[in-house]
Parts: structure tokens; C-alpha cells; sequence
């Protein structure tokens, strides 16, 4: 794990291009993930500074289950009446809730109800999903990586849009954390890259100062 006072300055060229530490200096300040990106998708850059005292992955999830507490459960996860798929995820996202979700429900990539669920509902099963990503990677491998996914795909749009301005922002808190305690297990299973860019896309919809 990178020590707590070491700044980390990562640069891309592009959004496949390979993510490379350019420098480490000795900070006793925290500076806030600042990403731009450049015309014509050129330069992104995002500046990662750690915390002198990290938050617990505990304190992380109660900001998170705080922001989406309000959050209204769907009577229905999926458009249920389109396919057999669809209509057998939403039945399992139905008999499960918050507390409930477990990596045998969604961490299956190549049969994930996520891949299904409206705006609504991932607000709702949000504090879940934070959940798991923060476990030890299983036989299925490490949600964070299909969290991530869920997170910067196409349909992001419409997620943040169903989120509140403060949801957003725990959003970011809980990604600066990944970075900040997963950051070695998003490299090995090959989405340090992912990671770093949720979050420039999620802060910049948040706005720069995305603290809670």
C-alpha cells in the first residue's frame, strides 16, 4: 500500500493508454482528485494525494449508507415484462435488499442483473455494491472491477442523474477510498486505469470539492 504521505501524480494520454506514475514527493497535505481533461480527449490528468489519516472502510460505508438512505425501493429492478432475463433479474433483486445482496446474486459477469437494473434501483442497492467491492476478492473475482463498469459505462448518464448532488458526492468519497486502500488489487485484476477515470467522471459531474 502507498504510505499515507506519499502523492501520487498519474498521467494518461488517452483513455486506453497505460496509466504511469510519473512522480512521488512527500506530502502532509491532502489535495482533492482534481481531474481536466483536454480538448479533443488529449491529456487527462488526475493528481491522487493520500490522506495523512485514511477513513475505515466502516466510516466509508456509513457516509455512503447516509447519502442513499433516502433512497425509495422500486416495487420493480428491471423492465421485467421485456424478456425471461430480464423478468428472472428482477425477481432476484426483488427478494434480496440492501443488506441482503451478496457477490453470488451479482457478481457473475456474464449473468449480471446490474447490466438490467433502472437508475432507481441502482441508486437503491448503491450502499450494496459498495459493500462487496470493499470485500476480499472471491472465486469471482473482485466486484470492484463490475462496480467500476456499472459506474462508467455508457448508461452513467442516467445513474448520475437518479442520484442527489450529496450522493454523487459520497460517490467520489467511496472511489477516492478505492484508490487510496484497493488501488493494488484494482492492478491486478487490470482496472487501476478504471478506477482512476470513474473517478475524474464522477467528480466532474460532483464539482471539484466532492468532500462529505
Amino acid at each position: 500500500m502507498v504510505d499515507a504521505q506519499t502523492q501520487v501524480d498519474v498521467k494518461w494520454r488517452s483513455r486506453t493508454s497505460s496509466c504511469k506514475v510519473v512522480s512521488r514527493r512527500i506530502s502532509d497535505q491532502f489535495s482533492p482528485v482534481s481531474p481536466y481533461i483536454g480538448h479533443n480527449g488529449l491529456a487527462l490528468r488526475i493528481e491522487v494525494a493520500m490522506l495523512r489519516t485514511m477513513q475505515s472502510d466502516s466510516q466509508i460505508l456509513e457516509a455512503v449508507q447516509q447519502a442513499f438512505m433516502g433512497c425509495v425501493r422500486p416495487a420493480h429492478f428491471t423492465n421485467y415484462n421485456h424478456c425471461d432475463e430480464c423478468e428472472e433479474h428482477d425477481e432476484v433483486l426483488r427478494s434480496r435488499d440492501v443488506r441482503t445482496l451478496t457477490m453470488k446474486d451479482v457478481g457473475n459477469i456474464g449473468w449480471d442483473p446490474l447490466c438490467f437494473i433502472s437508475p432507481a434501483g441502482f441508486a437503491y442497492y448503491f450502499p450494496a455494491l459498495a459493500r462487496l467491492a470493499l470485500a476480499e476478492p472471491t472465486e469471482q473475482g473482485w466486484y470492484g472491477s463490475q462496480l467500476l463498469f456499472h459506474l462508467s459505462c455508457e448508461g452513467r448518464g442516467e445513474r448520475m442523474s437518479a442520484c442527489t448532488p450529496e450522493q454523487r458526492r459520497a460517490v467520489v468519497l467511496y472511489l477516492r477510498h478505492l484508490v487510496e486502500t484497493r488501488f493494488e488489487i484494482a492492478e491486478r485484476y487490470l482496472c487501476d486505469e478504471d478506477l482512476l477515470l470513474t473517478v475524474a467522471l464522477w467528480s466532474g459531474d460532483a464539482g471539484t470539492d466532492a468532500n462529505v
